[in-house]
């Protein structure tokens, strides 16, 4: 990408505006002209942009851009995103003759930044997302005088959270009574800062990175703060973001309340939310510090393009690969931005899908000491009954052997497991590789098979159909009876006595 200069001009039309003769001298400007906003969304209109060739008259020059109704601009001669798609007029002015002339301008944003696409490559038994980039929100401040203020904070496009931390940056008249906190959108609150448990440090600044794995404690930042200072560096909150690894509800609106201490200031200028997901990430083809939601199947980019908004697509072209090539598929993404002016700009993506090896693949858990918890035998496919309601109970083959694969309800509940299943190998997108299990059936109690108490001893064979390599693993399960028998009902007797000497006596009791 080549920055362009703060304007590109083009010229509509050759034919010069009237000029207008208040002296000797004469001056004329070009009558239309398209006016593209700069790089940064601003830029200045010059006397060289609107005057033409047919001018005499010394200068100086004055620059007054105007409405259609011909009232100056805020801060004429300058222009902002305000004015993109606007029809303004422009005056050159020589001050010394007072002669004048008039140019139309249409302003048009014909500049889009790049997009960087990498290639990327995944193993074919691995998941892959998208990494939308970190959460971020940047305003010159949010005053907050003896009060606190509530950011939300937009999320979406989030799957998991493998990790998150928090960065502010701000400034403080007193850091006594201070307050920060953030909160999920399903309302799991954790506090970062606390200012009543901190020394007093005034007339401060601040940039933090908030962290639950930094090693040095928040009270050394206080400790060490003394009046009219700049502090920086990584330390964790006053409490961690443990509690939010465990949330559901990942997308929506996060809240970040600041608040100042009675009769204090607090200028909070940069709130920068950063989660990490787990699994293996496609990353987007924006800057970082850009703000990314999701709009259907698009995404909504906010401080990529300094105009305004953006939309961001993509569309995919796959090929699947042959046995000779390390790729069990490789994908083409083309990524294309568009702003709000129709200006646009595209890159293309490799994702390489790899082949992977049988030995890379795992198989399910054990179901038994050191594994699962054992099957229960009462447990096998127990009745539904008409409630839907989370599996308690276990999926079996014909042979009575515990089935591989969950037994779901029909529609419309078809997503909602009935009875559970012992697990099998996850092969991903690895089209080549093929399983197949035998059993072998251990009974373990004295009576066998009739009380359902027994082990099976799964062989999984994993083989791969281009190579013909293959591995074998072995999974157990086993299968109890967890619970006594319980004898009830039996209450109290008088046994009669037959013969005294011996003490002997007869009686009955139902079971």
């Amino acid at each position: 990408m080549t920055l362009r200069s703060t304007f590109t001009v083009l010229v509509a039309m050759i034919f010069l505006a009237p000029t207008y003769l208040f002296s000797d001298c004469q001056i004329s400007c070009y009558p239309f002209l398209q006016v593209s906003i700069g790089y940064d969304c601003s830029g200045e209109v010059t006397v060289g942009m609107l005057m033409s060739g047919n001018n005499n008259c010394a200068g100086p020059f004055e620059v007054v851009v105007m409405t259609e109704d011909m009232q100056p601009i805020d801060g004429s001669p300058f222009l902002g995103p305000e004015h993109v798609g606007m029809t303004l007029m422009a005056s050159v002015i020589d001050t010394d003759s007072g002669n004048q002339c008039m140019s139309t301008l249409l302003i048009e944003d014909k500049f889009i930044p790049d997009l960087v696409c990498s290639e990327v490559s995944f193993p074919c038994n691995e998941e892959y997302n998208l990494s939308i980039p970190d959460q971020f929100i940047e305003n010159t401040g949010w005053q907050i005088d003896n009060t606190c203020q509530e950011i939300s904070i937009p999320v979406s496009g989030i799957t998991n959270i493998a990790d998150i931390n928090m960065a502010v940056s701000f400034s403080a008249v007193s850091t006594a009574g201070l307050f920060i906190s953030l909160e999920s959108p399903s309302g799991i609150s954790v506090d970062l800062i606390d200012g009543s448990l901190v020394t007093p440090c005034g007339n401060s600044e601040f940039d933090l990175l908030l962290d639950s794995h930094a090693s040095t404690p928040l009270q050394n930042l206080w400790d060490g703060c003394s009046e009219s200072s700049e502090n920086f560096g990584c330390y964790p909150g006053l409490e961690a973001f443990g509690p939010f690894l465990e949330e559901l509800q990942i997308n929506g609106n996060w809240t970040l309340t600041a608040c100042a201490g009675p009769g204090d200031q607090l200028s909070l200028n940069v709130v920068d939310l950063q989660i990490s997901q787990e699994g293996l990430m496609i990353p987007f083809p924006v800057t970082a510090g850009s703000e990314v939601s999701q709009d259907g199947q698009d995404f909504i980019v906010d401080g990529f393009d300094s105009c305004g908004p953006a939309q961001l697509s993509y569309s995919d072209q796959s090929q699947n690969e042959n046995c000779s090539s390390e790729n069990q598929e490789t994908i083409l993404r083309t990524w294309v931005i568009q702003d709000g002016y129709g200006t646009s700009t595209s890159c293309t993506q490799t994702i390489n899908i790899l082949k992977s090896d049988p030995s890379d693949i795992s198989i399910p858990p054990d179901f038994g000491p050191g594994g699962e918890p054992t099957l229960a035998c009462d447990e096998k496919e127990p009745d539904p009954g008409n409630q839907i309601t989370p599996s308690i109970g276990w999926n079996a083959l014909q042979n009575g052997h515990p089935s591989p694969y969950n037994e779901y309800y029909p529609a419309p509940n078809e997503d909602v497991i009935k009875w559970f299943g012992t697990g099998f190998p996850d092969l991903g997108s690895c089209s080549d590789l093929v399983f197949a299990y035998t059993d072998s059936r251990l009974n373990a109690c004295s009576e066998g098979a009739s009380n359902g108490c027994f082990s099976i001893i799964r062989n999984w064979i994993i083989m791969d159909n281009c190579t013909g390599g293959m591995v074998t693993e072995k999974q157990t399960i086993k299968i109890s009876d967890n619970e006594a028998p319980i004898i009830s009902g039996i209450g109290d007797y008088t046994l009669e006595i037959l013969d005294a000497q011996v003490c002997v006596g007869n009686a009955y009791a139902p079971v």
